[in-house]
């Protein structure tokens, strides 16, 4: 664990890539583009323990940013930090969005 400072990069949320109508019921799920998602249940790695904020009394201070791997023209989606620094131990929260957990 380490502090982590505003805009860096912390990890990709990497798993099963899919289109929305295929998708199944899993809670590892987020969006990489308009219908497409990455499901992180069984190919997933530490991203998908990050917590959606909802339910919490703290506001998301990591983001989902997609990106283009520059050598393999890749589709990816990067967890970076939002506005303020994370001290190191502190939890990350996230929003997945489009009604997750609702």
């Amino acid at each position: 664990a380490q502090t982590l400072y505003p805009g860096e990069h912390i990890l990709d949320y990497l798993g099963y890539v899919t289109s929305e109508e295929l998708a199944d019921d899993s809670e590892y799920v987020a969006q990489l583009a308009p219908g497409i998602l990455i499901n992180a249940q069984r190919y997933g790695n530490e991203a998908r323990f990050i917590n959606d904020f909802h339910g919490t009394k703290r506001m998301p201070n990591v983001r989902f940013q997609g990106r283009v791997e520059q050598q393999t023209g890749e589709r990816r989606l990067g967890v970076h930090v939002m506005k303020r620094k994370i001290a190191k131990g502190e939890e990350l929260l996230i929003t997945y969005g489009w009604g997750y957990g609702l």
